[in-house]
């Protein structure tokens, strides 16, 4: 996702202010950039879109969304050019770049909460016994792109396990063995860092 970040999308960063994009056309190259990832086998193909653009110490996966992209960017040329001949100090600029950094991870974050199957990942994180920065520290592990797509595709619940099956699906499914029975509350117990 880095690479992605940092050499294909630095090119599209320049072009934001000289080129009229349309929103409809951004959209179309976020799509085109999950179908790329999806055919490299770095997506699953039913985890969650917006869990793709969450940052990677929250629990994302990174990957820099072109639309908001070039919202922020629009953005900071419109406040330059109208603040031109003015000196605002630093603090200010940079408080107000985190406040619009952080605020889209949060609307992100909020889109997957409200999510029945998605969403439980981000609430269990929520939850005083879970240590956020060992769980999600595996996410800048460089681990292979392909790995990590499975990885965040099973802590979504998108994996086609004999529980989502049962769960989401709702067929009837016959628990054989405890370990089974007990398998959503492992992994629950799991992704929370419990190092026992």
């Amino acid at each position: 996702m880095e690479a992605i970040n940092s050499l294909a999308f630095s090119v599209g960063r320049y072009i934001f202010g000289i080129i009229d994009w349309k929103i409809c056309e951004l959209k179309k190259i976020d799509s085109k950039t999950r179908k790329l990832l999806n055919m490299h086998k770095m997506l699953h193909p039913k985890a969650d879109v917006e869990r793709l653009y969450i940052s990677g110490k929250d629990g994302g996966r990174g990957l820099i969304e072109v639309e908001t992209a070039f919202k922020t960017v629009t953005i900071g040329i419109n406040h330059y050019l109208r603040h031109k001949e003015g000196h605002y100090p630093k603090q200010v600029l940079e408080h107000e770049r985190y406040k619009a950094k952080n605020s889209m991870s949060k609307n992100a974050t909020k889109k997957v909460e409200i999510k029945t199957l998605y969403g439980q990942y981000p609430r269990i994180l929520e939850k005083p016994q879970a240590d956020t920065v060992t769980t999600n520290k595996w996410l800048s592990s460089n681990l292979k792109e392909k790995t990590e797509g499975q990885l965040v595709a099973a802590q979504d619940r998108a994996v086609n396990t004999r529980n989502y099956q049962k769960v989401i699906g709702g067929q009837q499914m016959t628990a054989n063995a405890e370990c089974v029975r007990n398998m959503k509350r492992q992994l629950d117990h799991t992704v929370s860092g419990c190092e026992a």
